[in-house]
């Protein structure tokens, strides 16, 4: 054999050894995920909310909120909502000096509420919020859309859930169409816990009135679960 194919058949077994021409060569770097900006989740998170069919909530507030006409004055609630605009709810209030205990069922433009006397649904006849936190063009979503000025702080866990931790202001007139009441003039304080994963909203603090007549250490924080949960919410009887 001739010693130039001899050498060229002994440098192809060796190169085969060594996984071939490549096989030397560093791997190719894979550039990294970009980060997405505070006002990049936020919007995430809008789009998110906007296709959740359910959701567990838990409303409490820290400070007087501002009574009802007749001296009704919430402290607190538990329930269920269902998108676009049904909710019901137990609810932690008082009336007058006395702690009562209630229950409201929204079904879009209906209301009622438990008499927490005769222990009977009524209908509601005040004016209060939509209380739609699910719908995708006055609810949750919209609140995430019109976050100003969000800043990002360090990840926290909500219910054992990695959450991205954003702060902003929010537009009042855009909360009392959810609560009720005369919205104040100056933006919410707000801070929002979303799922780094699904995007989801598990917390929300106001800080602050969002309606006039409350006071300036008002807090009201909302923790949502159960997502997607086959919920029915239906009239009462």
């Amino acid at each position: 054999m001739p010693w130039m194919l001899l050498l060229a058949l002994l440098t192809t077994l060796a190169l085969a050894g060594c996984g071939g021409l490549g096989g030397n060569m560093p791997p190719t770097p894979v550039p990294p995920t970009p980060t997405p900006t505070p006002a990049q989740i936020a919007q995430q998170s809008a789009a998110a909310m906007a296709g959740l069919k359910s959701a567990h909530f838990i409303l409490s507030i820290e400070g007087q909120p501002q009574p009802t006409g007749f001296g009704f004055q919430l402290l607190g609630a538990e329930g269920d909502v269902v998108a676009p605009d049904k909710l019901k709810a137990r609810l932690k209030a008082r009336l007058g000096q006395s702690p009562v205990d209630s229950e409201l069922v929204v079904l879009g433009k209906e209301r009622f509420l438990k008499n927490p006397f005769s222990g009977k649904f009524e209908p509601l006849m005040l004016q209060i919020g939509s209380l739609a936190m699910l719908d995708p063009d006055h609810g949750a979503p919209l609140l995430l859309r019109d976050l100003q000025n969000p800043t990002a702080g360090a990840r926290e866990q909500v219910d054992g859930v990695d959450s991205d931790v954003l702060s902003g202001t929010l537009n009042p007139a855009d909360l009392t169409a959810l609560f009720g009441g005369t919205p104040v003039s100056d933006p919410v304080q707000a801070q929002v816990w979303i799922g780094t994963v699904d995007r989801l909203v598990r917390k929300v603090r106001l800080s602050g009135p969002i309606a006039t007549g409350e006071p300036a250490a008002i807090v009201r924080t909302l923790t949502l679960s159960g997502f997607n949960q086959d919920v029915t919410i239906e009239r009462p009887s």
